[in-house]
């Protein structure tokens, strides 16, 4: 996994974004370099051009990294440059000389001119030989420590991803987030763990929200109907009783389901004889009750998309 070195004007790494996205956009990095760098009023530069706010919308990192290898370390990393905004407006530039063209020449909007050098090296001095200072010039290190779910490589979904999803997938996505980053700051377990544990949670979780979207739509099939005249009720291809049905199935597989982790959980830390054995069977009864679970969820939700074309067709011919 390679890291994101952001390098100041002179060279010197400020702040380190552990996992590098080429794809990121720098509209998106800048986000990421305020927020957890606290590095703020600066601009990107690659190749002695300034992008401006406008144009980090549609440049992504990549085409601005410049990409590096450790030899001694056997890894590879990606570093971008950014000069604080202070440096490119006017404020410290000097003016070009006649004598020596090659001196860099900033001009009073920030942009280097054609027969400019890099902005690199000490700072140039003025006409009473003192140093140009600046009150913004990054003067330390900020690094951001990676966070528990990114050390441990667990998926985390972004708010581009969780925003083209539809319906219960986008619910999922959410709820994934927020119990992924809950396990990974109160425990110590592995990827593969932290992914079960949440997809149990999923299961337990989604049978309610089910329960829920059923209540509103009877209620709006109720209204429908009865707007639309009662002889309308024989239309209805799915019974009120026929989801409660289902969600009193998931609800008893989930009771079912907490009994059997929490004698997997005592099993574990009983004695050894007959370990093994009943942990297996325990592992292979908790793969069917959530392959149960499973099955109830889709006849629900099948049951409750029924329901919804029903309610839209009694609108459409109301």
């Amino acid at each position: 996994m390679s890291c994101l070195k952001i390098n100041n004007e002179e060279g010197q790494t400020v702040g380190v974004i552990p996992i590098y996205c080429g794809e990121t956009t720098l509209a998106k990095l800048r986000e990421e370099i305020e927020y957890d760098l606290e590095i703020n009023n600066f601009l990107f530069v690659h190749g002695g051009y300034k992008f401006n706010t406008s144009e980090e919308m549609f440049t992504n990192v990549a085409s601005v990294a410049h990409e590096m290898v450790n030899h001694s370390a056997e890894k590879i990393f990606f570093c971008v440059t950014i000069f604080k905004r202070s440096k490119l407006s006017g404020e410290c530039a000097s003016t070009k000389d006649p004598a020596d063209p090659s001196k860099t020449t900033i001009d009073a909007t920030g942009s280097m001119a054609s027969n400019t050098t890099p902005l690199t090296g000490t700072p140039k001095t003025d006409q009473n030989n003192r140093p140009c200072s600046s009150t913004s010039k990054v003067t330390g290190s900020f690094l951001r420590s990676p966070t528990s779910w990114e050390i441990r490589g667990v998926k985390i979904y972004t708010q581009v991803e969780i925003e083209k999803a539809k319906g219960m997938e986008k619910k999922r996505r959410v709820f994934w987030n927020k119990e992924a980053k809950r396990i990974c700051r109160q425990t110590k377990k592995s990827k593969n763990e932290v992914a079960k544990e949440v997809n149990i949670a999923w299961r337990k979780h989604q049978g309610t929200l089910l329960l829920e979207e059923e209540s509103l739509l009877q209620k709006m099939q109720k209204d429908a109907s009865e707007a639309e005249g009662h002889e309308c009720q024989s239309q209805i291809k799915c019974k009120p009783g026929t989801i409660q049905k289902n969600f009193d199935r998931i609800q008893q597989h989930k009771n079912t389901l907490d009994q059997v982790i929490n004698e997997i959980e005592n099993t574990k830390c009983g004695s050894a004889i007959g370990k093994k054995r009943k942990l297996d069977e325990l592992s292979d009864k908790k793969s069917y009750l959530l392959a149960e679970m499973k099955k109830a969820q889709d006849a629900m939700r099948k049951n409750l998309r029924k329901s919804v074309n029903f309610v839209k067709d009694l609108s459409n011919d109301m």
